[in-house]
């Protein structure tokens, strides 16, 4: 199962198709919608009485799509869009599907209620997306640990520049060039190893091993920062490449050294 979040727009059923095409299997699809829009209240300013036809059209189509494709479709209606309000209706959609992968496009309606679905996304491990126009669909990573994570543990930071300076300044390439195989990985990591004791030990490590190497790739590839695979053609042995996220930690862990260098010069 998987639930599509959309914030309501006055072009959501623009953009709709394409999200619809490029993410895979959706199932059912909720309109994040104000109740105020469904009211054409005399003390609507201008731009409000414009945009609110529109958006109802909008999340028609989108409906109309919907049933065309056989994907359940539902409005969330919420009374503002605090965060609150918006919390108390995500929970309630994601109740109803528990087990959902759940995805969040955020390119529709106001700032505060992007903000406020962004928020949601990262308390349900949720995926989020934008759709610049009506043929690109944009996934967001949303960082699955804090930056302080990876400083714990200065052989987290070793494994990511290792593997950048194999994937070429920490670039991944679509070419086989940018896995490193598991035995050079581990020679290196070897060398630059420093002592350190892990969460869930009680003495500092001081000779590192084929079984320390292991440990420190594991919370990195749990993070999304490092990936592996089964090396093609062997497989008894493993390789490793730097993701993106893994790219963007990096960067900002040398940008955060390059300014500490200056401070003390």
């Amino acid at each position: 199962m998987h639930l599509l979040i959309i914030s309501a727009g006055a072009h959501i059923h623009e953009t709709f198709p394409a999200t619809l095409k490029q993410l895979n299997g959706i199932t059912h699809v909720g309109v994040v919608v104000e109740e105020s829009v469904f009211l054409d209240l005399p003390g609507d300013k201008e731009y409000q009485k414009q945009t609110k036809p529109e958006i109802r059209n909008a999340i028609k189509q989108v409906q109309q799509t919907c049933e065309l494709v056989a994907v359940d479709f539902h409005e969330i209606r919420i009374p503002d869009i605090s965060l609150i309000s918006v919390r108390d209706a995500i929970l309630s959609a994601a109740r109803m599907a528990s087990d959902a992968r759940v995805t969040f496009n955020l390119s529709g309606g106001t700032k505060m209620l992007s903000l406020s679905l962004f928020a949601m996304a990262i308390w349900l491990d949720g995926e989020v997306c934008l759709t610049p126009d009506a043929d690109t669909v944009t996934p967001i990573a949303i960082p699955k640990m804090h930056i302080d994570d990876i400083r714990k543990n200065p052989n987290y930071i070793e494994a990511l520049r290792i593997l950048g300076e194999h994937a070429k300044d920490a670039t991944p390439a679509v070419s086989p060039i940018s896995w490193m195989a598991g035995k050079d990985f581990s020679r290196l990591m070897m060398q630059r190893y420093q002592p350190v004791r892990f969460s869930d030990e009680t003495k500092v490590k001081r000779e590192p091993n084929r079984g320390m190497v292991t440990k420190i790739l594991d919370k990195p590839i749990q993070w999304g920062l490092i990936e592996e695979r089964v090396r093609p053609g062997n497989k008894r042995e493993k390789e490793y490449q730097i993701t993106s996220d893994g790219s963007f930690a990096l960067a900002i862990l040398r940008a955060e050294s390059n300014a500490g260098n200056q401070t003390d010069s």
